[in-house]
């Protein structure tokens, strides 16, 4: 019997990051999007992209999932990083050109 071999799209994508080398990088994101080996996103980003991670967004219950089901959210900052985190659940519902 054959064995299937399963991977990560963020995975498979982190493996190769000098194909972006002019790119800017944003993310949306919510706590479960994770790696294979359970590191969320925007850490594996930042870890092999660097500065090129730009800015994250955040789906319905927010970036960090402390918004109700259905709830506006505001936009906020990601203090540690110095990186907007803009919400796609409260005046846009996708990203906008200046985002």
């Amino acid at each position: 019997m054959s064995r299937l071999t399963f991977q990560l799209g963020l995975d498979r994508f982190c493996w190769e990051p000098g194909r972006l080398r002019r790119a800017r990088l944003g993310l949306i994101a919510h706590p479960a999007s994770v790696d294979g080996g359970g590191v969320h996103a925007a850490l594996r980003l930042r870890q092999t992209f660097g500065k090129k991670l730009g800015a994250l967004f955040g789906p319905e219950h927010g970036f960090y999932g402390r918004g109700g089901a259905g709830e506006e959210i505001s936009d906020t900052w990601h203090a540690a990083w110095k990186l907007p985190i803009y919400s796609l659940y409260g005046d846009h519902r996708k990203p906008t050109a200046q985002m």
